[in-house]
């Protein structure tokens, strides 16, 4: 499972890994905190592994708030690599 759902799950719902909480309570949690991004992808992650609920509708919510898609569809779907670069003052190659 991603590292970022792990993370996410850990301090969000205080459980080791997601399989511990139900759909239920991740709908909770969303429907109290519709534009909290982490808590909407742990459900759209919940409902991808169980199967319960309509995965491409909740996603189509998700997309409203969420500008990058493509990180949803990674942390969603694994797809690629990613490399965290830090973010850094680049000197100017123009010597200006």
């Amino acid at each position: 499972m991603n590292v970022a759902v792990n993370e996410f799950t850990r301090s969000l719902l205080k459980k080791d890994d997601l399989s511990s909480s139900t759909v239920a309570e991740l709908e909770q949690l969303v429907s109290r905190y519709p534009y909290f991004i982490p808590g909407r992808l742990l459900y759209l992650r919940k409902l991808q592994e169980t199967g319960e609920g309509s995965l491409a509708e909740e996603m189509r919510k998700a997309e409203i708030w969420l500008p990058n898609t493509a990180w949803l569809d990674h942390l969603l779907f694994e797809t690629g690599s990613v490399e965290v670069v830090n973010d850094a003052v680049l000197p100017n190659e123009t010597g200006a």
